[in-house]
């Protein structure tokens, strides 16, 4: 038995002890209008009406009917008499003992085209009917509509408007009988076993007393409650009932309606000598309510006492608070939460029953799905992390909501006031509707954020102590190298007398000094960008000069088969950025361009940009190229495409950083056989870094 289940009950009970109150006094016409207000309230419907069918005209008169104040606008109500001409399916459904059950009046059978016309015509959207029986023999029916709204009608709804008929069915009877004056005194005998039969039948325990609190009779239901029997029970007052304060004994003297609870204990019971009971050693809990029972002239001529047993209730509410309680912590301890997607309406509910909320005021990742715009289909996906979208929504959300799926478990990231949380989430789908589509689902969600933050750190300090291993080994290669070739040529040199004979090895060391420095400063730099310590001064400087300075530097150290091109018309360009760290990258371009270009060209040139007044240098070579499989790894460190050529892997590494820390763009285009374009971008404009 779950919490609605419970709900049901208790309130279904309500209902039924007033309906029988109303029923129970003279004035029939009232007593079965205010009944079927009643009825209307418990299952919140629009309209609710009783049918009396006259089995021997196969026609049926509206006698009763009820409609809430929305309704007040529409077509007149539905007709006062009808006959199976003119609704056929209706009559003939009733007649028969079957339910009428519409939950779309639209989707209505063909053989109910008359009813349909007429239920329409009167505003209906959904509407619950179902016969009222005695003896076997249909007395009549009673209704319940829908006009603001369809509704699909549950079995529960169709039990509890059972139970509620089997009541009216007496009243229908009663009323009949008051109608037919030649056999009023004997139906009226009639009525009255028929109320003795349900008196017998009800499953709730009820005691009749007289003015002065004797009781006249107990049900078997309130024997069974009570365990003993109506002799026991008889031999005291009602208003010696120990249960029964005294502030309620002196409101149903003065003829008020009381409601009580109230532990029972059987063993106190016994102790004061009140009656037997076969369930010593056990203690109920006991729900009663207490209507004085009135002549037309308000005079107190007895009592009533409906009597439930709410042990079980108790038990099972007792029970399930404990599991909440026990979940709560479970949830609250691993930041989880539960929310359910309505999804016929478009609404994601958070259950705050199963919510720690002292500890939930800090968790900003849940405060930020309680708010309304997060709480529906829209809002999910919005939400989501550009890169999670499709693998979530498109492949998991919507498949579920749409019945494509059962069930769906993942991890994915949404983005609340600009910072990304991480979520472990399970949904399942738990009911569907009468076209058996899913109509509700609910999520356990755990807000895993801290967790992957910590892992994701982990990878971090992981892939730097990788990148600290790997550098060492190859900066240990790369200055080895140059560091051998100069010992080794120098020891060669001391022992030489010509001085034509030391000039080429003299060159080869003043080579690998030159290689040495440039692995210092691509080291040195590299690690102070990489600290941020990076000294720079920004300032305007000439492009051309810039240019015309590096053409000068490196014409020098040209081979006869290459040459080095730079036009000298190209227009003077301003520029505000570091004239030193320019230099730098332009540098870094050259001597690559130079190292993979045997005979050709290599040439410098500038351009203003379109995007954003830029403007871009470009060196291009027509040397071998580089492979579409490498092109995309050129600025990763240590990343070299010829392992043969000397040099650290962090010369174009830095040039990216420094592009970078100066607010402009770097990149290369190649095509393998002829050539390489590297270039950047620069603002033209002053801007801070």
């Amino acid at each position: 038995m779950n919490e609605l289940d419970l709900e049901n009950i208790i309130a279904l009970r309500k209902t039924l002890a007033e309906i029988l109150k109303h029923l129970l006094h003279s004035n029939a016409e009232s007593a079965l209008n205010d009944s079927l207000l009643l009825t209307m309230d418990f299952f919140n419907a629009d309209r609710a009406y009783i049918g009396i069918v006259n089995n021997t005209e196969k026609s049926v008169s509206f006698t009763h009917k009820i409609s809430s104040p929305d309704t007040k606008n529409l077509p007149a109500n539905l007709l006062d008499y009808v006959t199976t001409s003119e609704m056929p399916w209706w009559i003939n459904t009733i007649l028969s003992g079957r339910d009428i059950i519409i939950s779309d009046i639209k989707k209505m059978p063909v053989s109910a085209s008359a009813e349909q016309k007429l239920i329409i015509e009167n505003g209906a959207k959904s509407l619950l009917v179902v016969p009222t029986i005695i003896d076997s023999n249909v007395n009549g029916f009673i209704g319940i509509e829908c006009i603001n709204r369809p509704y699909v009608w549950e079995m529960i709804d169709i039990e509890n408007l059972h139970i509620i008929s089997n009541i009216f069915s007496i009243a229908i009877e009663r009323e009949l009988a008051v109608k037919n004056a030649e056999s009023s005194f004997s139906q009226s005998l009639q009525n009255q076993t028929k109320f003795q039969l349900i008196f017998e039948k009800l499953p709730w325990g009820v005691e009749v007393y007289d003015k002065n609190g004797d009781m006249i009779a107990m049900n078997p239901a309130d024997q069974a409650i009570f365990g003993t029997t109506m002799e026991e029970m008889s031999k005291f007052n009602m208003f010696d009932i120990p249960f029964i304060s005294d502030e309620n004994k002196a409101k149903l003297k003065n003829g008020e309606e009381v409601e009580m609870w109230s532990g029972h204990d059987f063993e106190m019971m016994k102790e004061k000598g009140l009656y037997a009971s076969k369930h010593l050693g056990t203690y109920k809990y006991i729900h009663s309510k207490g209507l004085p029972l009135k002549d037309p002239d308000n005079t107190i001529f007895g009592y009533l006492l409906l009597i439930h047993d709410d042990t079980e209730i108790y038990q099972k509410n007792e029970q399930m608070q404990n599991d909440i309680t026990k979940l709560k912590m479970v949830i609250d301890t691993g930041k989880s939460f539960i929310w359910e997607y309505d999804i016929e309406n478009d609404r994601i509910i958070i259950d705050r029953r199963l919510i720690n909320e002292q500890s939930s005021k800090d968790n900003k990742a849940f405060l930020f799905l309680c708010q309304a715009s997060n709480s529906n289909k829209a809002g999910f996906g919005e939400t989501l992390h550009p890169d999670d979208y499709e693998r979530v929504y498109d492949q998991h959300f919507i498949p579920l909501i749409n019945g494509e799926i059962n069930s769906y478990s993942c991890i994915f990231r949404r983005m609340f006031e600009g910072r990304v949380y991480w979520f472990n989430a399970y949904a399942r789908v738990i009911k569907y509707n009468e076209e058996g589509k899913p109509s509700r689902t609910v999520c356990y969600v755990t807000d895993i954020t801290e967790e992957r933050e910590r892992e994701l750190e982990l990878i971090h300090v992981k892939e730097a102590d990788q990148l600290k291993t790997t550098f060492l080994a190859n900066m240990s290669h790369e200055i080895r190298t140059p560091l051998n070739a100069i010992v080794g040529f120098s020891q060669i040199i001391t022992e030489m007398n010509e001085d034509k004979e030391m000039q080429p090895y003299i060159d080869i060391i003043q080579k690998n000094n030159d290689l040495l420095l440039q692995l210092i400063d691509d080291i040195l730099n590299f690690t102070k960008l990489e600290s941020g310590i990076l000294d720079y001064q920004l300032a305007k400087i000439e492009a051309k000069d810039v240019c015309q300075d590096l053409i000068y530097r490196y014409a020098q150290l040209m081979t006869p088969e290459t040459k080095l091109i730079f036009d000298n018309n190209l227009s003077d360009i301003p520029i505000w950025t570091d004239e030193k760290l320019i230099k730098q990258v332009i540098s870094s371009f050259i001597n690559n361009a130079i190292k993979f270009t045997q005979k050709g060209s290599i040439a410098l040139s500038y351009n203003t940009t379109k995007k954003d007044n830029h403007l871009c240098f470009l060196v291009t070579d027509t040397g071998i190229g580089i492979s579409d499989k490498d092109l995309p790894f050129v600025f990763d460190r240590f990343f070299k495409a010829d392992s043969f050529q000397q040099g650290t892997g962090l010369g174009l590494t830095v040039c990216k950083m420094i592009i970078n820390l100066l607010g402009g763009e770097i990149g290369v285009e190649s095509t393998i056989g002829q050539g390489s374009t590297f270039w950047f971008t620069l603002p033209l404009e002053n801007r801070s870094v």
